[in-house]
């Protein structure tokens, strides 16, 4: 429901994407999100150990209408 500020700080000062965009760690997706908002013709993998967040990763991508690969590393 909320950004915690070091993941909002990096949204704001994270330069357009271009290519190739991976998020380590991303949780419920909020770095990956935004990339593909920002540059949807974008590569975008969000990676992340837990199941759980890649799927809700994959959720709130699909809700969003965007491309967004998931991975487990």
């Amino acid at each position: 429901e909320r950004l915690d500020p070091g993941t909002r700080a990096l949204i704001e000062n994270a330069p357009d994407p271009h290519g190739l965009t991976v998020d380590l760690g991303c949780g419920w997706g909020p770095l990956a999100l935004d990339a593909a908002l920002r540059n949807p013709e974008a590569e975008i993998i969000a990676v992340d150990v837990n199941e759980a967040a890649r799927e809700l990763t994959a959720e709130n991508a699909a809700r969003l209408g965007l491309r967004i690969t998931t991975a487990d590393p």
